[in-house]
């Protein structure tokens, strides 16, 4: 037996519904943070649960899963069982799919793999789910009992800060680098056409929340390399120092003319117009909700990027970018055969207007070999800017699987101060599963932004919060300082 991913996730599903089984309905939302499994998957494999009889579902505000029996008659073989089918290590010995083999009356081996299985089974089919959460309980040092919401859960990790001996590092290398070049005798093969351009910024926040944690962060410190290396051929590097540090974009551009040109390597998916907007660039402190959970590359944490190969140009007021990627995000490898296709085609009638449109179609797999489900997605967006005024939004439209989602947002910006200070405010509206009535959530956000010099920025908003039903989450006071050069 070798435990799945989707097993294993089923598992701690289970698990986090037994240790809520008197809360009533969980929302896979809360399972998925709890447990740390991806959202998208897990909703697939509630649905599987489901269907073999281990949970029912509600709708509604108060709505998501709970488990169909007690805990104590619920025994982690089942769950195993449905995931990943008979627990036996080869088909010969397996009581569920037994497979005859011609050997089976003189193979030593096989008399092995049986007292392989029957210890598994053993151990599986004798523990429930009830003697997990107990096991929990006394692990967490926290009393069991009929009502209990489980065991206190361990704090999150704090996100790595700013490591000093990795950006000293990191700009040694570079300098070194420099260096060496201006002692080698010897010319490189290849030198730039134009001195390469070294940027970067950081982003030191705030956040008080209502209910919530009032805290200080440093988001973000990145930095980017790149320029011209011979006539039309372009690369960039950028980094983000905060994740220890973590490569964001590695590509290289080939534009023989403005009408087409190719980019390939990781970069942003050609997909939404904020998310194509660096975030040093964006209005608000924050993205809209439904870009962040809608976007490809930002629905697997991928920070908008991924791997592939790009077409990309301009002709008269119509701009293009169409291409293949992996579908796995950066820095992984890909996880399917499949390539996925994205394409963003924006129009400028006139020069204070810009309508557009987006499109993607992909796969994506829960476990290696299991079956492909879609991953399509679809967006509109429009932009108005008439001197000191901005309105903009966009929809979008998701199938992950089974499962069906949109949400959108508007937002309106003026200049109160021109170039200096602007006035924002935002509304945006997201549902994770149209399916559920009631279920959606939405944003209502006020910002200010104070342009001190180039990017370099002070930002506050104050964003509320509310579920579609009208209910409050939370409200927080945002700020945050961008330093960049």
């Amino acid at each position: 037996m070798r435990l799945s991913t989707k097993g294993e996730y089923a598992s701690r599903a289970m698990l986090e519904l037994a240790l809520r089984y008197q809360d009533g309905p969980i929302h896979s939302r809360e399972i998925s943070k709890a447990q740390e499994v991806p959202q998208r998957f897990l909703e697939q494999i509630l649905l599987l649960l489901k269907r073999a009889g281990y949970l029912k579902s509600r709708k509604g505000q108060k709505g998501g899963y709970v488990l169909a029996k007690p805990p104590g008659k619920i025994n982690v073989a089942e769950v195993i069982r449905v995931m990943d089918g008979p627990l036996a290590p080869i088909d010969c010995v397996s009581v569920m799919a037994h497979e005859p083999c011609p050997m089976e009356g003189t193979c030593g081996l096989r008399w092995l793999w049986k007292d392989v299985r029957d210890a598994v089974a053993d151990i599986l089919e004798k523990t429930t789910f009830a003697d997990l959460v107990e096991r929990s309980h006394r692990q967490a040092g926290t009393p069991a009992g009929p009502t209990s919401r489980g065991p206190a859960r361990p704090l999150p990790k704090k996100r790595p800060a700013l490591r000093p001996v990795g950006a000293i590092l990191l700009i040694a290398t570079l300098l070194s680098g420099l260096a060496l070049a201006e002692d080698t005798k010897e010319p490189p093969l290849v030198t730039a056409a134009h001195s390469l351009k070294l940027g970067g910024y950081a982003q030191v926040g705030a956040a008080a929340w209502d209910p919530g944690v009032d805290t200080f962060s440093l988001r973000r410190a990145r930095l980017t390399l790149g320029g011209e290396i011979v006539k039309n051929l372009k690369f960039k590097l950028a980094a983000d120092l905060v994740k220890s540090p973590a490569l964001l974009e590695a590509l290289v551009e080939f534009t023989p003319s403005k009408a087409a040109g190719l980019r390939f390597g990781q970069f942003l998916v050609p997909f939404s117009l904020e998310s194509v907007t660096s975030v040093a660039d964006i209005d608000m402190v924050n993205r809209a909700e439904v870009v962040e959970a809608l976007v490809p590359g930002r629905d697997n944490g991928a920070s908008g990027r991924d791997v592939g190969l790009v077409l990309y140009g301009q002709e008269s007021i119509v701009e293009y970018t169409l291409g293949f990627f992996n579908g796995a995000g950066i820095n992984k490898a890909d996880t399917n055969g499949h390539k996925d296709f994205s394409g963003r085609i924006v129009v400028r009638p006139f020069k204070f207007l810009a309508l557009g449109g987006s499109l993607y179609r992909g796969k994506q797999d829960a476990a290696a070999g299991d079956p492909l489900l879609a991953r399509d997605k679809e967006g509109l967006e429009a932009v108005l800017r008439f001197k000191e005024f901005s309105l903009k939004g966009e929809y979008i439209h998701a199938r992950d699987g089974l499962v069906s989602k949109a949400g959108w947002y508007v937002q309106a910006g003026a200049f109160p101060l021109p170039k200096r200070l602007q006035a924002l405010v935002r509304y945006d509206a997201l549902d994770l599963d149209r399916a559920v009535p009631d279920d959606g959530t939405n944003v209502l956000a006020f910002g200010l932004n104070w342009f001190i010099s180039g990017r370099t920025k002070f930002q506050v908003n104050y964003e509320i919060h509310r579920r579609e039903s009208g209910a409050r989450e939370k409200s927080g006071l945002l700020a945050q300082f961008q330093a960049a050069f």
